[in-house]
């Protein structure tokens, strides 16, 4: 199973996966797959890196 494409305005880009730089200067890093989100800190100020998203279960009772 591949990387999902991401339609872009100027083209197709592969989802960038767990761990890699997404977000920066107008998007050009990229945006994470599904299940991931850009969390700051990244490899730059303006970049993220891609983490899953957690839920969170916890109910206080």
């Amino acid at each position: 199973m591949g990387h999902p494409v991401l339609e872009r305005a100027c083209c197709q880009e592969c989802a960038k996966t767990e761990g890699e730089p997404c977000g920066g200067d107008l998007g050009f890093s990229g945006t994470c797959e599904p299940g991931l989100t850009c969390q700051q800190p990244g490899p730059s100020p303006s970049e993220g890196t891609c983490r899953p998203i957690i839920f969170d279960t916890h109910e206080d009772t």
